[in-house]
């Protein structure tokens, strides 16, 4: 059975792959059966394996081996495909700090081009690139795993005569990249998931939910309080104390203590490096009777940490300046280092063990551009692997957040690492749902926290109408620096479907506010096993209406959630995606695929500002 997509030309080699160096091609040698391609020269080797799901998604493997008796050096290696030239539209996606996950689809003129140099691998874009054709309604799009610095472009190509291709190419990038290979090593360099869609809007994501969940199933969805965006770094043991006490009562499970727990009093983040407790400020030097307290309580204690950067004076980089790769006045540590990583493991173990640490929230807040070995941190990376599979195998029960100034790092080959991602700074209701629909298109639900930080406003006289109400407001940014209120079926409807976090001051919330929360926190584990392996549809995506279908995937059971902005319609007609074999309830009507699929769900959308949810289960 061929498994390559037909569409794709492969002819020889150079469709294949790209690739430069110091070796001689001498006697080339090519075989394709469609599953394997292998291109052999007198030094080096070029294995590309190609293999399908039931669903149509590919997963292609290319490895390169030096077969010489010397050193070979490699200027490019790089994953190639090709299409004949036609009407194509190109979509990628920018990715910035408090607005992560931006797309936009652009026309292929000459070329589109996406990269990070970076060790952030998703600074300035994430690694994924849709081709949409115009004449025939199929897109395809590319997902990079990236755990390297990266590039993917896809361009227009003269083949001369007044002919033309389309070359769509990805993999490792660096603006000096020398990679070398002692006789007969291997490297596996690109990892790329890849199919085709027919949903212009929402890319046919749920096929890579699927794909995800099948093979990389979450151990669980949380419900997390994290102490930034309710005290930043000003806490005391008692304040924190006040925090816990709530959050155990509205069923929180993990309480996280952010950045602030270290260092000197207002100088914590000059301490970056040594991970010790600050013993005049914060805690006091009381976090491990804290710990205990937060586990009395019957939930898990989690810490902040910044692992992999220090500070020049600290102690670390002074008794160990070889484990660290100076840049820019700052130190990271180098995990192409063996004695590097382990004396990472053990600084964390020490600290795991010393204060009972059950979550941590590994962040990221700076830069490295360049690779001093020119191998786009390859070898940073396969040392960073090791140490995160190393930290798990001591500590299995460990949850892991990623994060990095928010979604600096947020795409798959992170997310095969880390239990899920701190979706973004900016903790907006609002904004979160933009930035959540679009990350969805690149990974599963179940990988993308998403957090409550809100304040109450009681005694709040409204323009019309006589008396008071109260009012629910939320941060619009990272700081709090812009607030606005949020209705609270929108921000229950925003804290479904995915890892449930709350970060604001419990104190500061109403008797009633806090009871929306513990409400919708049980409700949520009621329902967080369907969720644990939900995959995603994008029904609706306007400037009016987003409206999103978590289902099972042999479409048994329907959650969707519909959030409406501003709205002058009096309803909608939503098209859900059913089984036509099977019949359908809701509200107590039977309904069948077919039907639904014809007629659609009308949605009262009068209201603005709001979230409904519409359930669908089939009938046993």
């Amino acid at each position: 059975m061929k498994r390559q997509l037909p569409v794709f030309k492969i002819q020889g080699p150079s469709d294949l792959f790209e690739t430069a160096g110091d070796f001689i091609p001498g006697q080339e040698e090519f075989k394709a059966d469609g599953i394997h391609y292998t291109y052999r020269t007198d030094s080096v080797v070029m294995t590309a394996e190609i293999d399908a799901d039931e669903n149509g998604v590919y997963l292609r493997r290319d490895t390169v081996t030096n077969k010489s008796d010397s050193l070979v050096t490699l200027t490019s290696i790089k994953s190639k495909f090709v299409l004949p030239d036609g009407d194509y539209e190109i979509y990628t996606q920018y990715n910035l700090w408090q607005k992560e996950s931006a797309g936009g689809w652009q026309p292929l003129v000459t070329g589109v081009y996406s990269r990070v140099d970076s060790v952030r691998t998703a600074v300035g874009a994430a690694p994924v690139m849709a081709v949409w054709n115009r004449q025939s309604n199929r897109g395809i799009v590319f997902h990079l795993p990236a755990t390297y610095s990266w590039m993917m472009s896809v361009q227009r190509v003269d083949l001369g005569g007044g002919k033309c291709q389309v070359e769509i190419v990805m993999g490792p990038h660096a603006k000096s990249f020398a990679l070398k290979l002692v006789p007969a090593e291997s490297l596996e360099y690109s990892k790329i998931i890849y199919y085709e869609f027919r949903n212009k809007t929402d890319l046919d994501c749920y096929k890579l939910h699927r794909y995800m969940n099948k093979r990389y199933p979450r151990r669980s969805l949380p419900v997390l309080y994290n102490t930034w965006l309710a005290t930043f770094d000003r806490f005391t043991y008692d304040t924190l104390l006040e925090q816990a006490i709530l959050a155990s009562q509205i069923g929180v499970e993990y309480f996280i203590v952010d950045a602030g727990w270290y260092g000197e009093v207002g100088r914590w983040w000059a301490c970056v490096g040594d991970w010790k407790e600050n013993q005049n400020g914060a805690f006091a030097g009381r976090m491990k009777e804290f710990s205990e307290k937060v586990h009395e309580m019957g939930m898990k204690f989690g810490l902040w940490f910044e692992i992999e950067r220090a500070v020049a004076d600290s102690e670390s980089v002074k008794l160990h300046p070889d484990y660290y790769i100076p840049y820019r006045g700052q130190y990271f540590v180098n995990f192409a280092n063996p004695k590097a990583t382990n004396y990472i493991l053990d600084l964390l173990d020490d600290r795991i063990r010393r204060y009972s640490i059950d979550y941590i929230k590994f962040d990221f807040n700076a830069n490295i551009f360049d690779d001093t070995d020119s191998q786009a941190f390859i070898g940073y990376y396969k040392g960073y692997i090791e140490f995160i599979r190393e930290l798990k195998k001591r500590h299995p029960d460990l949850y892991l957040t990623n994060c990095a100034s928010g979604g600096m790092r947020m795409e798959l080959a992170n997310g095969l690492l880390f239990d899920s991602f701190w979706l973004s700074d900016n903790q907006c209701a609002y904004e979160g749902i933009r930035i959540f629909r679009d990350t969805l298109l690149r990974m599963p639900p179940q990988w993308i926290e998403k957090w409550a930080v809100i304040r109450s406003l009681t005694d709040f006289t409204p323009h019309y109408g006589g008396g008071t109400t109260e009012k629910i407001l939320t941060t619009h940014d990272a700081v709090w620096d812009r607030i606005g209120s949020v209705r609270p079926s929108w921000l229950t409807g925003f804290l479904s479907a995915s890892p449930l976090g709350i970060s604001c001051d419990l104190t500061k919330l109403s008797p009633a506010a806090l009871e929306l929360f513990k409400n919708h926190i049980a409700r949520y584990k009621n329902e967080r096993a369907f969720y644990m392996n939900a995959e995603c549809r994008i029904l609706s995506d306007t400037d009016t209406i987003t409206s999103f279908q978590f289902a099972d995937s042999d479409l048994s059971v329907l959650k969707i959630l519909t959030f409406i902005r501003y709205s002058t319609q009096e309803y909608t007609v939503l098209y859900p995606v059913t089984d036509p074999g099977k019949t359908y309830v809701l509200n107590g009507e039977k309904i069948s695929g077919v039907d639904l699929d014809k007629y659609g769900i009308k949605l009262n959308t009068y209201e603005s500002m709001k979230c409904e949810l519409t359930e669908l289960h089939a009938e046993d």
